[in-house]
């Protein structure tokens, strides 16, 4: 039962990488399978892929609405250089 859980994590948190590449690929392929009418097989298998990178997009968001201070401290490491100490 662990693995299973630590495989879905992983499955559902990829690295950084797939993150940034998949979705873009899956997202401009729907948008062909859209626009040209495509039907069949391929084209729900680009339907799965485009779900699940619209998943892994929106997974995060949870974590980063709940404390929106860390989050901005997270991406914006040198934030109290712009703070002026009186």
């Amino acid at each position: 039962m662990k693995n299973a859980l630590d495989v879905l994590r992983r499955f559902l948190h990829p690295p950084q990488w797939g993150v940034f590449t998949l979705p873009p690929i899956a997202f401009a392929a729907l948008t062909h399978v859209l626009l040209e009418g495509m039907d069949g097989v391929p084209a729900y298998i680009i339907y799965c892929m485009s779900a699940y990178c619209l998943v892994i997009c929106i997974l995060p968001l949870p974590r980063l609405l709940q404390m929106p201070e860390y989050a901005v401290f997270r991406f914006v490491p040198r934030i109290d250089y712009f703070i002026k100490s009186e």
